[in-house]
């Protein structure tokens, strides 16, 4: 995967060649792509893999409140007890 050029006043040809690695894999220009599970966007930031954390990190919380809301005020004051001494 390729980025395309940033600067469209500099460029050359209004067509670009074809990529390939060899004659049967060819590269295509994307706006982003996900690098060792991070998202990279083509103007080399990663606001929308922010985005995706956050969003995950929300989800995690909900689905841990949604679980303590089941249990007894007692056993939730024990739970956060032993979570203070492991710190």
């Amino acid at each position: 995967m390729i980025f395309k050029p940033k600067n469209w006043d500099r460029r050359i040809s209004a067509d670009f060649p074809c990529f390939s690695l060899d004659h049967n894999c060819k590269l295509k220009f994307v706006s982003q792509f996900r690098y060792l599970g991070h998202v990279i966007n083509d103007n080399l930031k990663d606001d929308d893999d922010i985005k995706r954390e956050i969003k995950k990190l929300f989800v995690n919380t909900n689905t841990l409140v949604n679980r303590f809301q089941r249990c007894s005020p007692g056993l939730v004051l024990v739970c956060r007890s032993t979570q203070k001494l492991q710190f």
